[in-house]
Order: structure tokens, then sequence, then C-alpha cells
């Protein structure tokens, strides 16, 4: 993670800096600490939309961890209607649907 964030500390306009950010949340979420992971996560945006729908899906599972379901599902829609030809997309529209079902 170190060297993602000093990537962008020397690169913050890089083309490659929402890919770095991207990681650094993930390596948050590898350590569970899903409160930081989702401010990384929120970070990509400022890079371009290139990592956005990856960081979008992933700020939908840091909410569903931090039990806020209705903004899990706010993400995953997000997803859905901004780049629904993503891969993003696809597993968005089934978390939507199978957590959708879990709260009947």
């Amino acid at each position: 993670m170190l060297d993602f964030i000093d990537f962008m500390a020397k690169y913050p306009k890089h083309p490659l800096a929402g890919n770095a950010q991207y990681w650094i949340g993930e390596a948050y979420w590898a350590q569970r600490d899903y409160r930081q992971a989702l401010a990384e996560f929120e970070k990509v945006f400022e890079h371009g939309p290139g990592k956005t729908p990856d960081a979008l899906l992933k700020i939908g599972l840091c909410h569903l961890r931090l039990t806020d379901l209705p903004r899990a599902q706010q993400a995953w829609q997000r997803v859905v209607s901004e780049y629904p030809k993503s891969e993003s997309a696809t597993m968005a529209r089934s978390l939507i649907a199978t957590h959708s079902a879990a709260r009947r």
C-alpha cells in the first residue's frame, strides 16, 4: 500500500493515479478497515472514470459491511445506471437482487 501512496504523492496527475487510488482502497478493504476503504474508494472519482465502476461496486460493499444496506444498494444502482455494460454492473445487479431478496 505504501508504494501506491508514494506514487499518488509523486504523480497525482498521472493517467494511472485512479488505479493507484483504487488499490489503496483495496488494501484497506483487505485489512477489513471498511470506513477507511470507503474514504479511499471515494477518492477514485477525482481521477477520471477509469476505475469508477469498480470503486462504486466496492463502495457498496463497504456500506454493506458497515450495515448500511440502503447506501450499498444506492452505490450499486449507480454502477448499473452509469456503467451498464461494465463487469462491475453485472456484479452490482447480482448484489442488488441478492440483497433485495434478503430484505423480504
